[in-house]
């Protein structure tokens, strides 16, 4: 499919109407609708929907789980933090060129007096 999208004569690319009709478009539905079938299968059945609802609305399925969310929060809040610094920096550096060009150099002085 991608590399049907990434060519580059325009006429030999994949049409949007053929792109929407692909099954990957479709995966995620398909895949809902067969863990219902298979929920209502089970004999147990409030087991098998608390299952259901946990795979289907991204709760964690394991304790170890917890601690790959905190990593990857915590990645998320350090990425974060970094390009905030990275702005402020630039605006320092920013604010700096533009003082330097409000200051007279020695030079500029001495030819006003």
């Amino acid at each position: 499919m991608l590399r049907k999208m990434l060519v580059v004569n325009p006429k030999q690319r994949i049409e949007w109407e053929e792109l929407f009709k692909h099954r990957i478009n479709y995966y995620l539905d398909d895949q809902i609708k067969q863990d219902l079938q298979d929920t209502f299968k089970d004999n147990n059945l409030s087991m098998s929907i608390s299952r259901f609802y946990i795979k289907n609305n991204m709760v964690i399925n394991h304790p170890a789980e917890i601690n790959k969310k905190k990593e990857l929060n915590q990645f998320t809040v350090d990425l974060a933090k970094k390009q905030q610094n990275t702005q402020i920096q630039m605006q320092q550096e920013k604010t700096q060129v533009v003082e330097k060009e409000e200051k007279p150099s020695a030079q500029q002085k001495a030819i006003q007096t």
